[in-house]
């Protein structure tokens, strides 16, 4: 319960200013894009006429997200945001998929360390895998997600730009008010410029806080229901165990372990699975909305 909340931070000099970053963070996000970029190779290595399974999956699913980019953009925009769409989406499920892993490192340790007592095994050859960190969700640190939602910003606004030109982009900060001629240059007296800047600027906050408040939210949520089952384990008395039928307390510690190991695996497998899909199909969809609405006229 103590090391909820915290997180393991290293610092590096830049430019005379010390800046922290958490190498958790930085590893598991790399991990992420490896297994993004493998799966591409893979799925587009030897493509055929008729595809394989992973190739036919793969077209599945950037079908899909072509049909819902063109349905919300329209066929003379879409285009271009079909790849950055699927693939926003694609790291956030993965990202959110990536918690759910099992720490097998630690539990290969354990088991490499018992079977040092039989048959003894070098130290290094099995220690390295103690300092592999936990598999964590990139989405649960605020840097990955505000950087998200940054990203999200700059393509939007860049792409108002391209397709409006800067004057029209302008025009729209002064809504519900004229624009044009003198009253563009009297921008500054204007009361809905201001709200239409908060606006946009409210748009990346909430667009980052939502998934990494989901994403954090269920992670803490599974700690403390896995520390509470564990803590609600009673402790057996081995000596009191028969090899028939055990006593009461080894009984319902037996019946504890079931129930807290079921639990765990549950809440892991809904805010992993379910949760972290609906929050990377959400993120996506807020991108490609928040998309339409500033290129579109």
């Amino acid at each position: 319960m103590d090391s909820i909340g915290k997180i393991l931070k290293w610092q590096i000099e830049l430019f005379g200013k010390t800046i922290e970053y958490s190498p958790v963070m930085l590893l598991m996000t790399w991990i992420v894009m490896v297994l993004i970029v493998v799966i591409a190779f893979l799925s587009t290595r030897k493509m055929k006429k008729k595809p394989g399974k992973l190739q036919l999956i793969m077209e599945m699913y950037y079908n899909f997200f072509k049909d819902l980019t063109y349905s919300t953009l329209g066929e003379e925009l879409a285009e271009p945001y079909v790849p950055y769409i699927s693939t926003l989406f694609l790291f956030i499920l993965f990202s959110n998929y990536l918690g759910i892993i099992p720490p097998f490192f630690h539990f290969f340790y354990l088991i490499f360390h018992l079977l040092d007592y039989i048959l003894p095994i070098p130290d290094v050859a099995y220690h390295w895998m103690l300092y592999f960190p936990v598999f964590q969700e990139p989405t649960k640190f605020l840097s990955t997600t505000l950087g998200l939602g940054l990203l999200s910003a700059v393509v939007v606004h860049v792409s108002a730009i391209r397709i409006k030109g800067i004057v029209g982009y302008l025009r729209s900060y002064m809504d519900p008010l004229p624009s044009h001629g003198l009253w563009l240059l009297m921008f500054w007296i204007n009361p809905f410029f201001y709200l239409n800047v908060i606006g946009e600027l409210s748009k990346v906050v909430s667009h980052s806080f939502r998934l990494f408040g989901n994403i954090l939210g269920g992670s803490i949520i599974i700690t403390i229901i896995s520390y509470l089952m564990y803590s609600m384990i009673p402790v057996i008395d081995y000596s009191s165990v028969t090899l028939i039928g055990g006593t009461f307390q080894s009984v319902l510690a037996a019946v504890f372990s079931v129930v807290y190991v079921v639990s765990t695996t549950f809440l892991g497998a809904f805010f992993g699975l379910f949760a972290g899909s609906i929050q990377a199909f959400v993120f996506a969809m807020l991108a490609v909305t928040y998309l339409a609405v500033s290129v579109k006229e």
